[in-house]
């Protein structure tokens, strides 16, 4: 996500309805201070092991209304400060602890 590119100072951010179907490892590396993220109704169908492991400081995490099926193991690893987690509306059956 280039176009995120020196908002060092970011705290909200909404991609609700943005159609995004996965995020790529280190995207949030130009944004850690973000406080208040909603992803809410797009495609995302797996969050994998540490996906939003930089967000240091994210309290809130909006995830509603995705196709989500998977949450890897340490999906939300390192986030201390989350404080607000919404995944409803999705189609979550298994985590990844469970395949095996």
């Amino acid at each position: 996500m280039g176009w995120l590119y020196d908002l060092k100072s970011l705290q909200t951010l909404s991609l609700s309805r943005n159609k995004v179907s996965s995020i790529s490892a280190g995207a949030w590396e130009l944004c850690k201070e973000i406080r208040y993220l909603n992803l809410s109704h797009n495609y995302l169908s797996t969050i994998v092991h540490s996906q939003f492991q930089s967000l240091n400081a994210l309290e809130s995490l909006d995830l509603s209304r995705n196709s989500i099926v998977v949450l890897e193991d340490n999906a939300f690893y390192g986030l201390t400060q989350l404080r607000k987690l919404v995944l409803s509306r999705n189609r979550i059956s298994s985590s990844v602890e469970d395949l095996h």
